[in-house]
């Protein structure tokens, strides 16, 4: 068995590669779980048979992901630590791939839609003493900052 953890997003992941590639290969979650940590709750990641997210009384979470050992050519889960590798399982990973960079268009729509909201709530808010008009727009304004630090814009940031 493999165990490395996987940071995404300020969340720790444990990636778990079972020799087996049986389904009864893979330990029970609850009796896995308990033996490493207590939790609040864990829920089963669809789609992704054998792997879970829990929430512990720390309000930390835990992302654990499985996969079968035939798979490990092709995983998408690239960047890793190993934190035990009995059967060296982690000599199989490949390379993470380099990203696409950032998505310069989706950025130069953000930055415009700022000026463009910017120019025009002012105005409004304050002649129509429209108060609603200017929570939605500081709502909006903070949208579009999350836009711009978000993985999906900018893809050139390291991984946390």
């Amino acid at each position: 068995m493999t165990m490395c953890t996987t940071p995404v997003g300020g969340t720790p992941r444990a990636d778990t590669c079972h020799r087996s590639d049986k389904p009864g290969g893979r330990p029970r979650r609850r009796d896995w779980l308990a033996t490493v940590t207590p939790t609040l709750l864990a829920r089963k990641i669809p789609d992704r048979p054998g792997s879970f997210y829990a929430l512990m009384p720390q309000c930390l979470s835990l992302d654990v992901v499985t996969e079968p050992v035939s798979d490990l050519a092709a995983t998408p889960f690239r960047r890793r630590v190993v934190v035990l590798d009995r059967d060296g399982l982690d000599r199989g990973i490949p390379a993470p791939q380099a990203g696409e960079g950032p998505d310069l268009d989706r950025m130069s729509f953000l930055v415009e839609e700022f000026y463009r909201m910017f120019a025009s709530f002012p105005p409004a808010v304050l002649a129509r003493k429209d108060w609603l008009l200017g929570v939605v727009g500081v709502q909006a304004n903070r949208q579009m900052l999350y836009g711009l630090s978000s993985r999906r814009t900018n893809h050139c940031r390291r991984p946390v």
